[in-house]
């Protein structure tokens, strides 16, 4: 008789799975020596709703990213979530950022204990009511942390800069004309950019205290960035 072979398949290691498919499971987790489904601790859900029929019991931990509105089927969320990160990107797709009444839905999940929100390089801040909506959801949480981040502001290092020699009467322009040109530029993205600042810390101001108006069991620690542009609370 000729030889038997048998080959053995090792289980996934596979602990975070991403998905940007709307309604629609990547193909891989048809493939369980790829996905085991009940091994998956963390998600990154990115512009869509939740997959109709995705069940992960072992999930502890969501990245929503410009996906606010998934927070309404929450029902469809594995009870035992964690934690979780909201992320904006007003440069990617479904970017929207009013629809704060669905962190109310958080309370139906009671394992959660930690919630940050990211915002990057939005160009608004955050009005009254959607302040006190955030504030209220932090008493339910043993960590929170809310942030505006702005990549125009991070400082640009030397080794970035190259030499570059240009000629301006090759454009039309004399020397007085481009100097004018480029400090107008400069004047106008300062203005934006400090306008853009005064909105963040105005933002984090607000939901702070409105924060300190409310009541934890025990006292919350709260820290504010420097800049004032972030902030977190351990309670």
């Amino acid at each position: 008789m000729p030889p038997s072979y048998t080959s053995t398949v090792s289980p996934s290691r596979l602990r975070t799975l991403s998905i940007s498919e709307n309604k629609l499971l990547p193909s891989m987790i048809s493939m369980p020596h790829v996905v085991q489904l009940d091994h998956i601790d963390t998600v990154h859900l990115s512009f869509h709703d939740w997959p109709i029929g995705l069940n992960l019991p072992a999930l502890r931990h969501v990245t929503l990213t410009n996906n606010l509105i998934a927070l309404k089927t929450f029902a469809s969320f594995p009870s035992g979530i964690r934690s979780i990160q909201i992320l904006f990107q007003p440069r990617m797709p479904n970017f929207v950022s009013t629809n704060w009444s669905v962190l109310r839905s958080l309370s139906a999940l009671s394992m959660l204990n930690s919630l940050h929100i990211v915002f990057d390089d939005i160009n608004t801040g955050l009005d009254e009511l959607s302040c006190q909506i955030i504030a209220e959801t932090v008493p339910m949480l043993a960590h929170f942390g809310i942030y505006f981040r702005s990549q125009s502001r991070i400082p640009i290092s030397d080794d970035d800069y190259q030499d570059v020699e240009f000629d301006p009467t090759e454009f039309g322009f004399n020397a007085n004309d481009l100097a004018n040109l480029i400090i107008e530029d400069e004047d106008v993205d300062s203005s934006l950019l400090e306008s853009l600042s005064n909105m963040y810390r105005t933002s984090i101001k607000e939901i702070h205290r409105r924060i300190l108006c409310l009541s934890f069991h025990t006292k919350p620690l709260i820290v504010v960035e420097e800049e004032g542009y972030g902030l977190t609370v351990w309670s």
